[in-house]
């Protein structure tokens, strides 16, 4: 062993504090020197910075936030330089003993401790003003006049089933800490119809200075988004290429006061800044927001939502639905023998304002007869008018049985229409039909296919295609969603073709078979056939 290599680094550990704590005595006026001459330089940018930002603000552009931290922590540090400046002058003539004029050295060592300290963390602040500019760009733009929400549709009413929904939505906009809110739930719930009224409210309340809405759709067209986009900002395009006007348009939400942008019908996640759009902390800096509508849960969690701003529309309560029928039925339901019929279609409708709407619109005008067949046509799932009556409600929710990319998933849905209305579907029973119809090939026991099972059920109820259930263990689908996968499963339009086999559901709900139907023109390999109520 090298004993003097080992007694030289001892002695070195032992003494270099030992030689900083005699330096703060030491150089006491050196440091104290230093700390002043770091806070002037310090203080004389921090004015020329203040200067160049009232300068921005009286053209009416956003100061960036950048440099308004900046200029909070060199304010702050500056202060407690001068504050221990003041400190230092009045311990000047201290001594450590009244009737002695030595100076009080255990205050010159904690005084010349801290004077290196906030002028090293002085230099620190003053080496980060490396921004560039002290404000965001304005882009020329026309007079805006006075800020207005997207136009509300359809008969709109606040019923007290959806005003805590709204309010969930108001609360989570306003926020600090949330930037995008989502809102999901089944088609036909009414979400466009919401984010509507809570564009009215938020500018109603001053909560934002612009509102602009554009429908994303299944197929994303990025072209038609930011032209929704730029007509609500009232802006013209410099640029032709997707690029250019995604640049254009993110300098602008960047640059304009608070901007709540609204998505209506995402389907899967997008990409924000393709569209134009400020996204996270640039999203933050801006003050403006996005609010967004899917059908599929799972997309609020992939755009970014917290579970505080992940909002769940659900259906209607029965007595707002009733309300909403009422109204856009338009008509005076002058006999009980009307309002008996009337109340049975509403609660073929289970709250769903898409199909409320579209029933009562077509039954309006109808004698009690024709409500009392469209009654029985909806208990046997055959649209009483398929043109007028249900093709609205069916294609909405067809959309989300076509979006789903698994055959398999696809089937499995079907399969779920075999059972009752308002039934607490058994997920066991769900993978015994499965395994049953072939769906779980590699599966050889019930347990193998549960796991299966368990995807597809949170698939499909991120897809709005099925509800969850107050009992564990089980699911629940939606009355209308029901009645449409009947429509596509029975209606010989779009057979089912999994693996070698052709499947058609022969679901004739509550007309009471008798005999096995038969289809002449076409054999399938295997029927299905649901018999709920055997006696």
């Amino acid at each position: 062993m090298d004993y003097a290599s080992f007694s030289r680094d001892a002695l070195d550990c032992f003494c270099k504090p030992l030689w900083q704590d005699i330096d703060y005595l030491v150089h006491y006026r050196r440091n104290i020197k230093e700390l002043r001459d770091q806070a002037q330089k310090l203080n004389a940018v921090v004015l020329d910075v203040n200067i160049l930002v009232d300068q921005a603000a009286s053209r009416g552009e956003r100061i960036r936030n950048q440099v308004e931290d900046w200029v909070r922590r060199a304010k702050d540090k500056a202060l407690e330089a001068q504050n221990l400046n003041n400190e230092i002058q009045a311990n000047q003539n201290h001594r450590c003993f009244s009737t002695c004029c030595t100076p009080n050295w255990r205050s010159r060592y904690n005084l010349s401790k801290q004077a290196v300290s906030i002028a090293k963390e002085m230099g620190v602040i003053y080496g980060e003003k490396n921004f560039e500019g002290v404000s965001l760009p304005v882009l020329v733009s026309p007079p805006i006049s006075k800020p207005t929400a997207p136009a509300p549709v359809g008969h709109f009413m606040l019923f007290e089933s959806r005003t805590h929904a709204r309010d969930d939505v108001l609360k989570a906009l306003k926020h600090d800490k949330n930037n995008i809110v989502g809102i999901h739930g089944m088609g036909g719930v009414g979400k466009t119809t919401m984010v509507k009224q809570v564009a009215e409210k938020v500018i109603s309340e001053g909560l934002f200075d612009r509102v602009v809405l554009a429908t994303v759709s299944q197929t994303v067209n990025l072209r038609k988004i930011q032209d929704s986009i730029a007509d609500g900002l009232e802006l013209k395009w410099e640029k032709e290429s997707e690029e250019g006007r995604a640049n254009q348009l993110r300098a602008k939400i960047m640059a304009d006061k608070t901007i709540l942008v609204i998505l209506d019908d995402i389907w899967e996640s997008i990409d924000l800044s393709q569209v134009g759009i400020p996204f996270g902390c640039d999203l933050e800096a801006c003050k403006s927001k996005i609010l967004f509508t899917t059908r599929r849960e799972h997309v609020c969690h992939t755009m970014g939502c917290k579970e505080n701003s992940s909002i769940h529309l659900k259906i209607l309560s029965p007595e707002d639905s009733w309300n909403l029928f009422v109204k856009t039925a338009n008509r005076v339901l002058d006999s009980s023998e009307y309002e008996d019929v009337a109340r049975q279609v509403v609660g073929k409708c289970q709250g769903l304002p898409l199909a409320l709407e579209t029933v009562a619109k077509a039954l309006g005008d109808k004698d009690v007869e024709e409500w009392k067949k469209a009654v029985r046509r909806l208990q046997m799932s055959v649209p009483a008018n398929p043109d007028h009556l249900y093709n609205k409600v069916a294609e909405c929710i067809k959309l989300s049985y076509d979006f789903l990319k698994d055959p398999k998933v696809k089937a499995f849905f079907l399969i779920c229409c075999l059972f009752p209305e308002d039934h607490n579907i058994s997920k066991i029973v769900l993978a015994r039909y499965a395994m049953g119809l072939g769906l779980f090939r590699n599966a050889e026991t019930l347990d193998q296919a549960r796991g299966d099972v368990d995807t597809f059920i949170k698939n499909l109820i991120d897809s709005g295609l099925l509800l969850k259930s107050n009992k564990d263990g089980r699911v629940k689908m939606h009355d209308v969603v029901r009645d449409t996968a009947i429509i596509i499963t029975s209606s010989g339009d779009e057979q089912l073709f999994y693996g070698d086999s052709k499947w058609l559901f022969m679901a004739k709900a509550g007309s009471g078979l008798q005999q096995w139907p038969r289809d002449r023109d076409n054999c399938f390999e295997r029927y299905t056939c649901s018999l709920c109520y055997v006696q």
